[in-house]
């Protein structure tokens, strides 16, 4: 089978004689012959790819679906053409978390365009794993079916994965204040906290770097403007500081010993942070380099 590389080794360019000067005629043939270049580029092209389709083998149907997944009966390449494509684990954790609406989703992934974010909820929703539902308001919500539910230790098991095997120095792209205060509003050990409080959140290479936790026995409430409630408890760190302590890199004790993190308040609250402060539900999961050392 000839390749496409083959058709640029056989083409013939003319070139015009020393001090030849083109003119429009000469001009109207380039033209021309780019354009029939491009057009026998293009079906050798088209020629590769039924090739490729016809070694595939059965119908038409199946050729279609080899294109955009495995064509494979195997449950594992199935599941994959679901599953993992780019930014479906994330959105499928977040409505696992408790996302229901569009922008509460935008949230938790903020680096998705909505466009792309829109496309990946009717994939899902023609999969069969989310259910769209009017909220009597005009708006939609996002709810996960049985489908998606019972994927719920396939997204745990990545996330322990991760943490174990995947981990490595945290780039600057990686540090999101947005996305990491949204992890942390619902990640509070709400059954440990002492009572009902307002943690006061300052990260002084954010923007914004000012961040509000309204904090209460049944929930959590994220403000990015002052809520006007007395702050009870006020932390001050770097948002890699903070990134640290919630994925377990670094425990809040000791970013507070080396100066890392800088916490006010009563010290029954202070002293209670390190069994209700959020964090990761994977932070205490074992970097395997640790194991190895």
């Amino acid at each position: 089978m000839i390749g496409v590389s083959c058709f640029y080794k056989t083409r013939n360019h003319k070139r015009s004689a020393p001090g030849m000067v083109a003119g429009p005629e000469t001009e109207a043939f380039c033209t021309r012959s780019k354009k029939l270049a491009r057009s026998r580029r293009a079906s050798i092209l088209a020629r590769l790819l039924v090739q490729k389709l016809d070694y595939l083998g059965g119908s038409s149907d199946a050729k279609v679906l080899a294109m955009k997944g495995y064509g494979s009966f195997c449950p594992v390449a199935k599941a994959a053409e679901i599953l993992t494509e780019r930014w479906t684990p994330l959105v499928i954790r977040e409505l696992l978390l408790g996302s229901r609406h569009f922008n509460q989703l935008r949230r938790g992934i903020p680096q998705m365009s909505p466009t792309l974010l829109s496309k990946r909820l009717q994939t899902l929703e023609e999969a069969g794993l989310i259910s769209r539902q009017s909220d009597g308001n005009g708006h939609w919500e996002y709810h996960p079916t049985q489908a998606a539910r019972e994927a719920r230790p396939i997204i745990d098991a990545l996330g322990y994965w991760g943490h174990r095997w995947a981990r490595s120095q945290l780039t600057p792209n990686e540090l999101h204040a947005g996305r990491l205060m949204w992890n942390m509003r619902r990640s509070f050990d709400l059954k440990r906290i002492p009572c009902d409080f307002v943690l006061y959140i300052e990260i002084a290479d954010a923007r914004p770097k000012r961040w509000w936790f309204v904090v209460k026995e049944e929930d959590a409430d994220l403000c990015w403007d002052d809520p006007g409630f007395e702050v009870d408890i006020s932390v001050y760190a770097s948002l890699r500081t903070l990134v640290q302590i919630f994925i377990g890199e670094m425990p809040l004790l000791r970013a507070r010993e080396l100066g890392k993190i800088e916490i006010d308040g009563p010290q029954h609250l202070v002293n209670s942070m390190r069994t209700w402060f959020p964090h990761s539900k994977y932070a205490n999961e074992t970097p395997a380099l640790t194991d190895q050392l």
